[in-house]
């Protein structure tokens, strides 16, 4: 597939725009995850982002892949790496956290058909 000028800025911005969505959702889960280390039970959930300074740090990681597509706005196409890259990492992130939502889920399944209170 050949790449003409608007392709890769398109995928350029899409890029950069995720990376930054990443870097920011990251740094708050790894804010929050920090500070419920150093106080444990005093981080609240910000907008349902997960109190967890590994997931935090892995979700940066993601960002900072995405940030490396800056140098395919000046044509170095060896950078469609990092978009790769970063697709696969979140890729396998989400699947990661589905998994963990339907785990969850299936907890609280389990506990109301024992008879447990709904909380």
């Amino acid at each position: 597939m050949r790449l003409n000028k608007r392709n890769v800025q398109t995928i350029t911005v899409y890029a950069l725009i995720l990376g930054i969505l990443y870097l920011v959702i990251g740094a708050i889960e790894f804010i929050t995850g920090f500070w419920d280390l150093l106080s444990p039970g005093s981080a609240e959930s910000v907008l349902g982002i997960p109190v967890d300074v590994y997931g935090g740090f892995a979700t940066m990681v993601i960002g900072a892949a995405y940030f490396g597509t800056t140098s395919l706005w000046r044509g170095r196409h060896e950078s469609l790496g990092f978009v790769l890259v970063g697709s696969l990492l979140s890729a396998v992130f989400g699947a990661l956290y589905l998994l963990i939502v339907g785990a969850d889920g299936l907890e609280a399944l389990l506990a109301c058909w024992s008879g447990e209170k709904w909380t």
